[in-house]
């Protein structure tokens, strides 16, 4: 890794391979998931996910993307778990480069509730991520997954607060677009 690369925090994936992780992913999902399995993974809620979270997990996420054992694989296996759920239910609308704050102004995503998001701790994240997720995908609205992948999965709070300001600057740049040529 050169020095001008960044460097993930502790139990975060490499932030340079997210995308690439998200995008093998939602190709996956959209071309060689059942139905059923991805009901599954839309459902995934709580401790037991379903065997076909495992079998991503397995096939596309280790060893790279998750330690091997213990408490930070826990804590990142259960965000994984965030991230899964809303791609099944946007499959076929990854869109690489199109921002999730764009994403969201276009389809209509209320104001307050694109902050709630932002604002979002952990334990309110995955209710918000859900709401976001079901809106987009009721519209059938793409967005690049990995800003949803970013937004669970960074717990750095530099870095998450960066993110948030790069989504707030689209969503609200986005709005104001559509508020000149309405």
């Amino acid at each position: 890794m050169s020095s001008q690369e960044p460097r993930s925090a502790p139990g975060e994936p490499p932030e340079t391979s997210l995308g690439s992780v998200v995008a093998r992913l939602a190709v996956v999902m959209q071309s060689g998931l059942s139905p059923g399995d991805l009901a599954a993974l839309r459902r995934l809620r709580g401790d037991v996910p379903p065997a076909a979270f495992y079998r991503l997990v397995a096939r596309h996420l280790e060893p790279e993307s998750l330690p091997e054992v213990g408490a930070a694989r826990e804590a990142l296996e259960a965000r994984w778990m965030i991230v899964l759920a809303a791609m099944a239910r946007l499959v076929g609308l990854h869109r690489p480069r199109l921002s999730l704050g764009e994403a969201l102004a276009d389809a209509g995503y209320h104001e307050l509730r694109f902050e709630r998001l932002l604002r979002a701790d952990s334990a309110a994240l995955p209710e918000q991520i859900q709401a976001a997720s079901i809106y987009l995908a009721a519209r059938g609205a793409p967005c690049d997954h990995a800003d949803l992948a970013a937004l669970v999965l960074t717990t750095d709070p530099a870095r998450a607060t960066q993110l948030r300001r790069r989504l707030a600057r689209s969503y609200h740049r986005t709005l104001s677009k559509k508020t000149r040529t309405a």
